[in-house]
């Protein structure tokens, strides 16, 4: 494949930024998982926990406030108690209509047991009443005793349901661990081929450039010495090479192969052969164009020469002294 190096560097650089997009890929894979499972924990699971604690508090401190009531017949205490009521109803409220967001099965929990907290609300107030109007302890131990029946059937529900925030919290730190320990190895996988790749490419393109560069180099330094049995060469694979490099090196071996016919012409010259032809290059050819009129010029002094000693003007040879 004729590749040149601007085609090398640019699948270099290409194949770089998919690693480096890779790597952004997996990173952004795992922060989503790992915020989808946090958001879980921050908006369902632990809300819910947190609520249904306070309920399952407020209504064992809502029984002994009035269980103390109902002993003392101190009707006082029942405003304290409205705090644990309003308690209560604030929680439920809260915890149905997150249910109801989170889904249908659990919306109806949620409004089960704000139905049970309403019916243990009434009841207490129903004991208040009783305990204003002075019925007799029998009929207040009555309530009280339906009360205590909804408030620990109430109770279990939040604990059993307390118990299944437990084990989604279990279960929602387990799948952040793995998305975490997934994410380490992910990223340390993509970072080691990426920096196999990077090395490899590197190790690619620069050996790519500096061995033609390096016989180019040698060839220079060898002509800079007077020699001219030169022959330049860069392959890639046992082929040419058609890169810059490669072209670069064909250009070379031209002017190489410009010397050496400029230099048999100098030869030759000093061999009084005046038949060596130099044909110029271009009318850029400085050297070139300056060999040939001096092959000329020499040519038109040797038949000038020629001429004048072919008419006895001219003594072939200097005259002998006595």
């Amino acid at each position: 494949m004729k590749w040149q190096l601007r085609t090398k560097f640019f699948w270099g650089f290409l194949i770089i930024v998919f690693v480096t997009c890779a790597l952004g890929f997996f990173s952004l894979y795992s922060y989503y998982h790992f915020y989808k499972e946090f958001t879980i924990l921050r908006e369902n699971v632990i809300p819910g926990a947190i609520s249904m604690l306070e309920i399952e508090s407020a209504t064992a401190n809502l029984s002994l406030e009035v269980g103390e009531m109902t002993y003392t017949g101190d009707i006082t205490q029942w405003e304290h108690s409205l705090e644990y009521v309003a308690l209560i109803q604030k929680n439920t409220a809260k915890h149905t209509a997150h249910g109801r967001n989170i889904g249908k099965e659990e919306g109806q929990v949620a409004q089960d047991i704000e139905e049970r907290a309403t019916h243990i609300i009434h009841l207490c107030e129903q004991i208040v009443d009783m305990v204003k109007a002075g019925r007799s302890q029998d009929d207040i131990n009555d309530i009280r005793h339906q009360m205590h029946i909804e408030t620990e059937s109430l109770r279990e529900i939040l604990r059993e349901h307390v118990g299944e925030h437990i084990d989604e919290l279990t279960d929602a730190e387990e799948n952040i661990n793995r998305i975490y320990r997934n994410g380490i190895l992910e990223v340390s996988v993509t970072i080691v081929v990426a920096i196999v790749l990077s090395l490899g490419l590197g190790l690619y393109l620069a050996k790519s450039i500096i061995t033609p560069i390096t016989i180019l180099s040698v060839a220079a330094e060898r002509i800079s010495h007077g020699e001219l049995d030169i022959t330049v060469s860069i392959e890639s694979g046992n082929k040419k090479r058609y890169d810059e490099l490669g072209k670069m090196a064909d250009i070379f071996h031209q002017m190489i192969t410009y010397i050496q016919h400029i230099a048999h012409a100098a030869t030759e010259l000093a061999q009084d052969n005046l038949n060596v032809e130099v044909i110029p290059k271009s009318k850029e050819d400085v050297l070139g164009n300056a060999f040939q009129q001096m092959i000329i010029k020499l040519r038109e002094v040797t038949n000038k020469n020629e001429s004048i000693a072919s008419n006895g003007k001219l003594c072939p040879y200097p005259p002998q002294r006595d």
